[in-house]
């Protein structure tokens, strides 16, 4: 034997007998590395165990020594496959001038007619009539992932369908680095090919270990296949090869140690091939012959494109036989059956491609013999919108990688994949070329007046739709919810003020420039599109198709494991559309089921005693005192003070004993070592809307939030009306705007005593970019307390809902805090990994350590006063904030609740599911049993007593509002009901998805009687409401043009608000006059009153002034309320505003002849200015 031969180049003959070899390892090696026993090939990651489990097999079990061979080492098949691409490329390319685009279209082209029909037609026909399984969207979706060769790309998405159909996207990634490598042989050579394949040994080496742990391998791409690749393009560059034998011992020696050691199996790939090749030689090339085998090898080489698409998926059957029969005689002949039933439909697959081929050739000449006028004006009409089409799914895939990165950018996103990134972007090409087939018909008929002028129309529609879109995607990644119906919730003003809460910078605004530039680029760009006549004519048919299928390709809730996927995978401008035109801002309720719907309600809770059936909610309270066992008398034996914290955005992410992600809150969790705690509460609603009505007055919700009816908000029995008339003085603490979701009036409506929202301007929240600040500091609005609330032994019940943990958490001295999330990171216990999550979300944590502060320095200073000792304090969020991913569906409304005081006979912590509707039931019932203060008998509470249960309990049922107002969140009991998926409820509020038809159907059916009976609850007041409220006075006063009798004898000449004349109050003046007195007609059951004026005090005397509204009729007041509007503000340099809102409730029979004052008590010397006064009275008639 020669110890070195020359070896002449490959013809297409000896190419096929490489191929054959090579499909007939990867054939059996796909079948036998499924059958027992079985050693673990090293294909993608390398374990040693595999050849141990070889070598051990083959000794212990001779007779499948077939099988653990083919299992083990067939796998190398692959690399001939790569090693012939590499070398018939290079004899095809090496002396061609040619395009990249050219020739990678070539190269598909060839290769995807095969996989698609393979995919489409065989796959599609075996998974039906075999596998019993039916085509959905969610297989289609595969096959377009499969078709596109993107499947690699995704991890645990190789294998996906059929196995072996990972090759299909690594060996398409080599023909796109093809031209490149090419360009590098001409003008460097060779040496320069060697370099980059140590280049991606070296990389594979270092890398593939993180591939593999995140369920990939650098396998599946080109990377660590290019030495293969690249070996055959340098043996195709040259017209013979000179082989020596040393070459072929050493491969030997590496491929034997790639099998033992990790280091040396990364060149296991390429020793395999040299030594297959000189294998094939030995036995194929070198001498030719007409034997049954060369010819079986040849055939099997000539087909193994087609053998290659099907054979995945026809192994099944005969793994199941091999399974079933387990004998290693009976494997070898179902292996040869599956290669018999392999061989067959792949030549099979080869007719339908020729079919394909030469019904293509025929459209395509038929079409290019088209003269008529008219059908040439349809083909160019035609293929300008495809040309528009092309820009257009442009455009989408671009907002989706965008809307992708702002995400991954701003927020922890763990459910937000790759795979769900191209599952959406498939989503947005099938609507998206469906939009384009609803516009091509007006296209042409407009394209027939003016090619420019519909080009512009369209382009100009296009660009306003991703104008919109972006728009959209911002909003959703602030929110992380889709904009949808949400918009009818809210006033203009209220859209404006939330609209300015994000920051307008250049990371806003540069999308829009971008996307404008890229419009243009693509404009400019795709008049040079070319397309093939026969698919000009094919594309409005297929598109007018996906038209009219469109809501197939809209994803649907149900089919999502969780909301977050769902959102994201929702086109953000068609979910908004589809949102607001399926709104009913008038929905008809069905009168006939109310009956049964009330029935049913009440069924479900059998213990309350409902009173009536028009008022379905009206009951009688519950009994019981939950709480008063753990709580001390006060020492003065007076009902205690309450105190209600409401802190924005306070949930199991940031706070607790159980949080996820490590709390931020560590005054507040100590706190809770020395409470009253409950793990499992949860807020009614998504957003800030629902948390007055449900904690203090646990009411049902309305059509869009009981805030929402405005003036028109029934009455009803609440916490603070209630201890009202038990002598108690209410006030609320907010830093905001109070008419934000009509906050002021449903206060004013429960009588509160004061609302108090003007404090020390120094601790105000910092401006956002735009200007925009929600208002006061958590600082400012809990030290108020101690110059607002006098120190005495008089009960009062406080409420403050704080705002700086709010969006767009902006604190004053934000470096400090900054700083201080850091330094408290690096105390917990995070991972590495998990440590970009926390510094995405560092602002917003930040925010809660300065409110545990403020929490900190509020108690220390309450500590110093004497009803210290008599308080109660009621500490909670109004639901889960905008901070880290969400875990669950119920964990939008999961938020901690404490009760601490110091008359608290000892702490203890509750696993029982509460509510906030549950709270003002537990305490009207706690001081009822406690201290005898006087309650309704009859009341309207969705909630009932707390669950003071030790253990994980829940008996919860109720509906939850989301942020759209819509009700579809239902619990009872350990059953919880999202949408339309149904979950068991666990400690800690956590959920498992289960699939239980018959209880899922019982909670639906109990949401529909519930949103019957909320809407019927309300439905009479709806009718209402355009009639009964009227407009008394609505006008403004600033002085200067013309000046009304009322005011004449105050008018001074000063540097005003607005203008040089203002009215003044003078030290000596008992009343300073706000508005002429109005005389009230009939029938009138409610006075609204909103005053606002500014004012300078340039003298403050001994006691504020006070602002009073009486009513009175025949010189008796039936109503007179003084109110302290200054707010401790003393004397200024400055205009400041003062704003006065109140509800007055009248017996309407009294309403006529009733004189209305307003007007300024000044008994203690005040001096002060007032200007730009504005007077808006309405009325309620009955």
């Amino acid at each position: 034997m020669k110890f070195s031969l020359k070896i002449r180049s490959l013809s297409i003959e000896d190419s096929n007998i490489i191929k054959g070899v090579g499909i007939l390892l990867i054939a059996f090696h796909n079948f036998f590395h499924w059958v027992q026993p079985r050693a673990k090939e090293n294909e993608f990651d390398f374990k040693l165990s595999g050849i141990h489990d070889l070598v051990n097999g083959i000794s212990n079990q001779p007779l499948e020594s077939i099988n653990l061979l083919f299992s083990f080492w067939g796998h190398f098949g692959v690399q001939l496959f790569i090693f012939i691409s590499g070398y018939g490329l290079m004899k095809a390319y090496k002396d061609k001038q040619f395009s990249w685009g050219s020739f990678v279209s070539k190269r598909i082209n060839k290769l995807w007619p095969t996989f698609f029909f393979a995919i489409f037609l065989f796959y599609s026909l075996f998974r039906v009539f075999y596998m019993g399984y039916s085509i959905e969207l969610g297989v289609i979706k595969e096959y377009l992932l499969r078709i596109s060769f993107l499947s690699n790309f995704i991890p645990n998405k190789a294998f996906s369908l059929s196995g072996p159909w990972w090759f299909y996207s690594m060996i398409v990634q080599l023909y796109l680095i093809f031209p490149l490598l090419l360009i590098i042989h001409k003008r460097i050579g060779n040496y320069a090919l060697v370099l980059f394949s140590a280049l991606m040994y070296l990389v594979t080496y270092i890398f593939n270990p993180w591939f593999v742990e995140h369920g990939s391998s650098l396998y599946f791409f080109f990377v660590a296949n290019i030495p293969v690749f690249v070996f055959g393009m340098i043996l195709g560059s040259k017209k013979e090869t000179h082989y020596n034998h040393l070459i072929g011992i050493g491969a030997l020696i590496l491929f034997t140690l790639g099998n033992f050691y990790y280091s040396f199996w990364y060149f296991s790939h390429l020793m395999f091939t040299i030594i297959g090749l000189v294998i094939i030689y030995q036995i194929f090339l070198k001498s030719k012959g007409n034997s049954i085998f060369y010819k079986t090898t040849l055939f099997y080489g000539e087909i193994s494109m087609y053998f290659f698409a099907v054979h995945g998926f026809l192994r099944t059957p005969f793994i199941e036989l091999s399974v079933k029969y387990n004998h290693p005689l009976m494997t070898i002949v179902w292996s040869i059956g599956f290669i018999i039933l392999s061989t067959i439909v792949a030549l099979a697959l080869k007719l339908v491609v020729s079919y394909y081929s030469e019904i293509l050739k025929f459209l395509s000449d038929w079409s290019k013999s088209i003269t008529s006028k008219i059908a040439l004006y349809l083909i160019n009409g035609l293929k300008s919108i495809m040309q528009i089409c092309t820009v257009f799914l442009f455009l989408l895939i671009s907002l989706r990688i965008y809307e992708y990165l702002l995400l991954h950018y701003h927020h922890e996103m763990h459910n937000i994949d790759i795979y769900t990134l191209i599952d959406a972007i498939f989503r947005d090409l099938l609507i998206g070329i469906g939009f384009i087939g609803f516009l091509t018909l007006p296209y042409l008929i407009l394209y027939r007046l003016s090619k420019a002028i519909a080009r512009s129309v369209i382009y100009t529609f296009i660009t306003l739709v991703v104008f919109i879109n972006i728009g959209l995607i911002q909003y959703y990644d602030f929110t992380l919810i889709p904009l949808d119906r949400v918009i009818y919730a809210y006033s203009w003003k209220s859209i404006y003020e939330l609209s300015n809460t994000t920051e307008y910078n250049i990371l806003t605004i540069f999308p829009f420039i971008i996307s404008f530039i890229g419009i243009g680029t693509a404009i400019t760009f795709s008049n040079r599109l070319q397309f093939k006549r026969v698919f000009i004519i094919i594309f409005p048919f297929i598109a007018f198709f996906l038209a009219i299928t469109h809501n197939n390709y809209i994803p649907k809730e149900y089919k999502f494991e969780n909301e977050e996927k769902y959102y994201y995978t929702n086109n953000k401008l068609l979910y908004f559309i589809k949102d607001i035109i399926r709104y009913k801002p008038t929905e008809e309720l069905n009168l006939a089921e109310i009956g049964a719907s009330i029935n049913d309600y009440r069924e479900v809770f059998k213990d309350r005693n409902y009173l009536s059936l028009n008022y379905p909610f009206l009951r009688v309270p519950d009994q019981g005192d939950p709480i008063g066992s753990y709580f001390n008398k006060t020492n003065n034996s007076r009902p205690p003070n309450i105190v209600i914290i409401i802190v924005e955005s306070l949930c199991t992410p940031v706070s607790g004993p159980y949080s996820y992600k490590s709390s931020f809150t560590p005054f507040l969790d100590s706190l809770t070592e020395h409470s009253l705690y409950w793990r499992n509460n949860v807020a009614t609603s998504e957003r800030t809307f629902g948390v007055l009505p449900s904690i203090l007055a646990s009411l049902p919700y309305g059509k869009k939030g009981f805030l929402n009816l405005n003036l028109d908000m029934p009455e009803h029995k609440s916490l603070i009306n209630i201890l009202k008339k038990n002598d108690y003085t209410s006030r609320f603490f907010y830093g905001g705007w109070t008419q934000f979701n009509n906050m002021n009036i449903f206060m004013e409506l429960n009588q509160i005593d004061s609302i108090i929202n003007q404090f020390d301007s120094h601790d105000s929240i910092p401006p956002n970019k735009n200007g925009f600040s929600w208002g006061y500091s958590d600082r400012a609005i809990l030290q108020s307390t101690f110059s607002t609330i006098p120190d005495s032994s008089d009960s009062y019940l406080s409420i403050y809902l704080t705002l700086s943990t709010h969006s767009p958490f902006m604190l004053k001295n934000e470096s400090y805090y900054m700083q201080r999330a850091l330094d408290h990171m690096k105390t917990l216990d995070i991972l590495e990994k998990k440590m970009p999550g926390y510094l995405k979300n560092q602002k917003n944590l930040a925010t809660f350590l300065y409110f545990d502060d403020e929490l900190r320095n509020f108690f220390n200073k309450y500590k110093q006063r004497k009803d210290y000792e008599n308080t109660i304090f009621v500490i909670t969020g109004d639901h889960r904030g905008i901070i880290f991913s969400r875990t669950t569906q119920i964990d939008v409304y999961h938020t901690p609740l404490i009760i601490f005081s110091p008359l608290l006979k000892r702490a203890h912590e509750f696993g029982g599911v509460t509510s906030h509707a549950d709270l003002t039931p537990t305490f009207i019932n706690f001081l009822e049993n406690n201290y005898q203060i006087e309650t309704p008998n009859k009341v309207s509470w969705l909630g009932g007593l707390l669950d003071t249960s030790t253990e994980f309990h829940s008996q919860k049922r109720m509906a939850f509002m989301r942020n759209n107002r819509d009700i579809r969140d239902y619990i009872n009991g350990k059953y919880y009901l999202a949408s339309d998926n149904l979950y068991e409820l666990s400690d800690t509020m956590h959920l498992k998805k289960i699939y239980n038809e018959s209880i899922k159907n019982r909670l639906k059916h109990e949401l529909h009687d519930f949103k019957n009976l909320n809407q019927f609850a309300f439905m009479g007041l709806q009718k209402q409401v355009t009639s009964s409220i009227e407009q008394l006075v609505s006008i403004t006063y600033d002085f200067e043009d013309s000046i009304p009798p009322f005011y004449q004898e105050s008018v001074r000449k000063v540097n005003a608000s607005s203008g040089s004349t203002a009215i003044i109050m003078e030290h000596n003046q008992i009343y300073g006059g706000i508005a002429p007195n109005l005389i009230l007609g009939n029938h009138i059951s409610r006075v609204y009153i909103k005053v606002s004026f500014k004012a300078l005090t340039t003298n403050l005397g001994s006691q504020n002034p006070i602002f009073v509204i009486s009513l009175g009729k025949e010189d008796q007041n039936i109503i007179w309320e003084g109110i302290d509007f200054m707010n401790n503000s003393g004397t200024t340099n400055q205009w400041i505003t003062h704003t006065i809102s109140k509800t007055l409730f009248l017996n309407p029979k009294d309403s006529k002849g009733s004189e209305l004052k307003l007007y300024l008590w000044n008994q203690h010397g005040t001096e002060m200015y007032y200007d730009d006064i504005k007077i808006d009275i309405k009325v309620k008639k009955i």
